[in-house]
């Protein structure tokens, strides 16, 4: 029986020259993970409604469902590596290393130029082969070459305040039930009570580890599954407030143009504009 599953890795070369007109890729998101490097690169890679600049020796992580989008000025030779993952390798990661994908507490950006920690054409190449070698061992080798950029792509994260252990800790267990129940509680109570603290501790932790209010985090968080759902889904606007939880179809809209100052509709087709020439 032929197998037809998908393999757990991928290794695309990036080779795209903008020579007569600026470059926009298409805005998507897709069901696996990625990671981007650029051994040359000038442009910007969006991520999550964010921009960053892509510079040689830049990295970028993307998560499964985080929508994404590229763009060069003209002439901007853009050149690296593209390596695509199913959740089966993800899971085979370092645990330290797989909370870099996708949280909205960490960028998905990062350098290496002048860290001493560049990677070359050879070290991709080495990958490649342990890709389409078929010898034992090679998923393994490859977790582990994986693990080795990923190592070097931590070195890079902003560091960690200087907090405790346990306040980072709580810190991370809020950020966790966020994700778990996001669509059903907004409230700093809720989450207070999940983690068995105070309210008033709940939001000084907040103030100490993010820089704004436990209630600020949440609504951040809720806004960008907002904005995701709007670009990737083509439900009505008021299916996608109760489906985040919203009872008010009205309410969902007036805080989505709080946050983001146009209504979700004016923000569905503005992303939907970005492509068209």
């Amino acid at each position: 029986m032929t197998n037809t599953s998908p393999p757990p890795f991928e290794l695309f070369p990036i080779d795209h020259w903008a020579e007569h007109e600026p470059f926009i890729s298409r805005p998507h998101t897709h069901q696996h993970y990625e990671i981007f490097y650029f051994l040359r690169g000038h442009g910007v890679h969006h991520i999550d409604f964010v921009d960053y600049p892509i510079a040689d020796h830049a990295v970028f992580l993307v998560a499964r469902h985080q929508p994404h989008y590229f763009s060069a000025p003209v002439g901007a030779r853009n050149t690296g590596w593209a390596l695509s993952f199913e959740s089966t390798f993800f899971e085979r990661l370092a645990p330290p290393f797989t909370p870099l994908f996708g949280s909205f507490t960490q960028s998905p950006a990062y350098s290496l130029a002048g860290s001493g920690d560049e990677l070359d054409a050879a070290w991709f190449a080495r990958l490649k082969q342990e890709l389409v070698s078929g010898q034992p061992h090679a998923l393994a080798i490859g977790v582990s070459l994986v693990n080795i950029l990923l190592a070097y792509v931590s070195r890079r994260a902003p560091a960690a305040t200087a907090a405790s252990g346990a306040l980072q800790v709580r810190y991370q267990q809020f950020v966790e039930a966020l994700e778990t129940h996001l669509h059903t509680r907004h409230t700093v109570a809720e989450y207070a009570a999940l983690l068995r603290l105070p309210p008033k501790q709940l939001n000084q932790i907040c103030r100490r580890l993010r820089g704004q209010s436990a209630l600020a985090t949440i609504h951040e968080r809720l806004n960008l599954e907002a904005r995701r759902q709007l670009f990737r889904s083509e439900r009505a606007v008021k299916e996608i407030a109760y489906a985040l939880g919203f009872d008010d179809p009205a309410y969902f809209s007036n805080f989505f143009r709080r946050l983001n100052g146009q209504s979700p509709e004016a923000f569905r087709l503005a992303q939907a504009q970005i492509h068209k020439h």
